[in-house]
């Protein structure tokens, strides 16, 4: 089977949006605190299931819309729920998925992102 990092690449050169000085941050960062935090979250994950199973079939109302990079595994893993989420949300205004981006979508590709987002405000006024 697949594994996460056959999906993932080291690219030669840093991209335009992350500096050299963001990554030696988030770098040390990650090197004080360690990664507890950010593992905890997929320790938990079973949990976060269980404890969302007695609101299986529940409709969310609010209004909604996502938005992915075609890049980023996660939205690979999701594609089917992302074509069904209208389904269970009666107010769901559609998906965009990114084209070369990756999973973090404000920092590769703001412009694009904060007009959608803005879009989406828009309308709920």
């Amino acid at each position: 089977g697949a594994r996460m990092r056959d999906k993932m690449h080291a690219p030669a050169d840093l991209p335009v949006w992350l500096r050299t000085d963001d990554l030696e941050f988030y770098t040390q960062e990650f090197e004080r605190s360690g990664m507890i935090g950010p593992f905890s979250y997929y320790r938990s994950i079973q949990n976060s299931w269980e404890q969302l199973e007695s609101h299986d079939g529940t409709q969310l109302r609010p209004p909604a819309m996502f938005i992915g990079g075609e890049c980023d595994v996660t939205t690979g893993w999701g594609l089917e729920a992302i074509d069904r989420v209208g389904e269970f949300v009666p107010n769901y205004v559609g998906s965009h998925i990114l084209s070369g981006c990756g999973h973090w979508i404000q920092q590769e590709r703001p412009e694009e992102v904060n007009e959608l987002v803005l879009g989406f405000m828009r309308e709920l006024v």
